[in-house]
């Protein structure tokens, strides 16, 4: 989730720096015909829209994620083991490295895998039977 908030992010600075570089153009409203009423649109205003529905969409993604965050956080308390607690919120909430786990927690990679199978097994998937 977080790579595609930080996705939408990025299209919005793009949008941004395109809306600082456009000028005005002209739109046919009736059907696009020449012959009909023509409307003065501004570049800079459609860049605003949508800058504007990315804020909105990039504000819900991260709601989304701080809901599965706060589920995940619940589910991992739930783990009766400190060091599988400590493992798992480092690498699924803090979204750490296996390398900076083993630094931190004073194991060996291969340890932390070794763990990492342990307290995932201990985890109590909410709804599962």
């Amino acid at each position: 989730m977080n790579v595609r908030i930080e996705a939408l992010r990025e299209r919005r600075r793009r949008y941004e720096v395109l809306a600082a570089q456009c000028t005005t153009h002209y739109r046919y409203s009736a059907g696009g015909s020449r012959h009909g009423t023509t409307r003065q649109v501004s570049s800079v205003e459609e860049y605003g829209c949508r800058m504007a529905d990315l804020a909105r969409e990039i504000e819900r993604r991260i709601d989304d994620l701080a809901q599965l965050s706060r589920e995940i956080g619940e589910t991992i308390d739930a783990v009766p083991d400190q060091r599988y607690r400590d493992l798992l919120t480092y690498r699924y909430l803090n979204g750490w490295s296996w390398e900076r786990i083993a630094q931190v927690m004073l194991y060996s990679v291969d340890r932390i895998w070794h763990l990492h199978r342990e307290a995932l097994n201990a985890v109590k998937v909410p709804g599962a039977a």
